[in-house]
């Protein structure tokens, strides 16, 4: 039934836009073409949140643009006088437009530059909408109400506009890379991704200063005094160079001021790192602060490596955000000694394996952590990816009960069922195979399938999997009597060009991403209690496109698998 709805839907609203073309080419008034390309923007609109929050969103958004670009060059001829909210927008877009077509690069490749990202996000933000109001302005607002009123239900897609808080999320997601990766802020505002440190660039659109100072503005609200200090001393410089075209240097002079005073009060009083803030070692006015009166001071590498072979069980959020940023930038934090033993080998766990056995590949050994290459084939990808069409805002376990969502957890997810979709039943039955645990009855010996998408510096920071339980889980939620989450099988479903690691903070190891290939571990020792040298986090992504599919296995079903052990501490293994 609601199958033929939809499709009725579809049919009505198909001539309803037919008549709209109709009506003109009949009517050649400026009013008519006003009121008909109105129509047009709100036929286009949707609502949806955290579009940024997803890369499938933002190339969705990117095909949208390119409908209402294609609308407004076609109606522009038509209105008489001057419309500058259309032509400032048109001129944008064309300026992205030609460096996309130049750069021969795919719709996931360009929107998987965080700049590119960021203008798009912006253009449908701000211009998208001067253009709306300077439409209704030119025109009898009265009559255009109730036309308004009678469409602004309908929509041609499922395709969102941003918001502001789209905006935002996109500047604060930027203000993290550039913390986390020690990003040359120099190159970026140029819209080149170059890590400090390492031969990497990747060029895209540059930033004006008003872009500067917005994204300078949002790093300082969020405590990263340094960076803002970075933001705000870039935005003097670009403003300069275009010649104060988009931000004043009068405008830029007080916020910078602020940061810099505010910056050097933070590292006199509290230091340079805690929660909520973070500054350099150094005051930038050293004759009113003082270094000597700094308190404390980041961990140095040395003291990361003598902390990571305790595999302490409690760390202040400080220290594991600095050992989860390095491990993100690819920094060897374990010594020598603890990787010499590491080995990969050609693993035969089940019948199935025995003409192509699993690449497996340790990666720790305390706790047990393995990798298996070229898991997945692109007809397992291709099926998981498609069924998860609806992908809605990721959310993670909140302090205060129930679920949120928030900038600790930036992505989109589905569930996905094995239903009815023989592809995707085997690739369970694969998964199970290979780790030796059992999948089913599906929702009770292991979840769905959970499929997410990583949007602009999407990331999930340190956390467990296990004494958490699965927010919008279709249908029902697990039973309560299924267990814990005895495991976690992680794949990766597309290569991501920088960033994205999978980062073990108290193991002090990082899987990066590889299409096709997994991760695997055990959340529960083999009394049931949880392994804390489990917790892991997901690093920002700098640049592409990140999707994951996490299966995860609950410990009742697999009382025959994974039989308890008479040693409390004892944990399960591959073997």
């Amino acid at each position: 039934m609601k199958l033929i709805i939809a499709q009725q839907c579809q049919l009505y609203l198909y001539i309803l836009q037919r008549v709209f073309y109709f009506l003109f080419h009949i009517m050649k008034e400026t009013t008519s073409v006003i009121i008909w390309l109105l129509l047009v923007l709100f036929l286009r609109q949707n609502t949806c949140d955290d579009v940024f929050a997803a890369t499938s969103d933002l190339e969705n958004l990117l095909l949208l643009e390119m409908d209402i670009v294609r609308d407004l060059k076609e109606m522009r001829p038509q209105l008489n006088g001057s419309f500058s909210a259309i032509d400032r927008y048109l001129e944008e877009y064309t300026k992205a437009k030609e460096y996309l077509d130049s750069s021969s690069m795919s719709y996931e490749t360009f929107i998987g530059h965080p700049v590119n990202a960021f203008h798009l996000i912006r253009r449908m933000v701000i211009s998208y909408r001067e253009i709306k109001k300077a439409l209704l302005n030119a025109t009898a607002k009265g009559n255009l109400s109730r036309i308004i009123e009678k469409t602004k239900l309908v929509t041609l897609d499922d395709t969102a506009l941003p918001t502001t808080t789209d905006l935002s999320g996109a500047a604060n997601s930027i203000a993290v890379l550039q913390s986390a990766y020690r990003l040359n802020v120099s190159e970026f505002v140029r819209g080149n991704i170059q890590v400090i440190g390492k031969e990497l660039n990747h060029v895209g659109q540059p930033l004006n200063a008003r872009d500067c100072l917005f994204i300078g503005k949002h790093a300082f609200n969020k405590g990263l005094y340094d960076r803002a200090v970075e933001w705000l001393k870039a935005c003097l410089q670009v403003a300069t160079e275009e010649d104060e075209l988009t931000a004043k240097r009068k405008e830029i002079e007080p916020f910078l001021a602020t940061a810099i005073r505010v910056h050097d009060e933070v590292l006199q009083k509290k230091g340079p790192l805690g929660k909520g803030w973070r500054t350099n070692t150094e005051p930038f006015n050293k004759k009113k602060y003082k270094a000597k009166n700094v308190k404390s001071s980041p961990k140095t590498r040395e003291e990361i490596e003598d902390l990571i072979p305790t595999n302490a069980t409690v760390l202040s959020e400080q220290d594991e955000l600095e050992i989860f940023h390095r491990l993100c930038r690819g920094e060897q934090i374990r010594t020598d000694m603890q990787l010499k033993d590491l080995h990969c080998k050609l693993f035969k766990p089940h019948p199935y394996y025995f003409l192509q056995p699993i690449k497996l590949e340790e990666i720790s050994k305390s706790p047990i952590i393995t990798a298996m290459k070229d898991f997945m084939t692109d007809q397992e990808i291709s099926a998981l990816k498609t069924a998860a069409k609806k992908l809605q805002r990721s959310q993670h376990t909140s302090r205060f009960g129930g679920y949120q969502a928030s900038d600790k957890r930036t992505s989109k997810q589905a569930w996905v069922t094995h239903r009815n979709n023989p592809i995707i039943k085997r690739f369970t039955d694969k998964i199970g195979w290979a780790v030796k645990l059992n999948p089913y009855p599906e929702n009770f010996g292991s979840e769905y399938f959970q499929v997410a998408n990583y949007g602009i510096g999407g990331r999930y920071i340190p956390h467990t999997d296990y004494g958490n339980t699965s927010p919008l889980m279709p249908e029902k939620d697990l039973p309560f009597h299924s267990g814990e989450r005895i495991a976690t099988f992680m794949a990766y479903l597309e290569d991501v060009p920088e960033g994205g690691a999978t980062a073990f903070t108290l193991a002090g190891v990082s899987v990066w991403p590889e299409k096709g290939s997994a991760v695997f571990w055990f959340n529960l020792k083999t009394s049931g209690e949880g392994d804390y040298r489990t917790r892991h986090g997901g690093c920002p992504v700098l640049k592409g496109s990140k999707w994951i599919c996490n299966k995860w296995f609950h410990e009742r079903q697999q009382l025959f698998h994974r039989p308890c052990s008479i040693h409390k501490e004892d944990i399960f293994g591959i073997s």
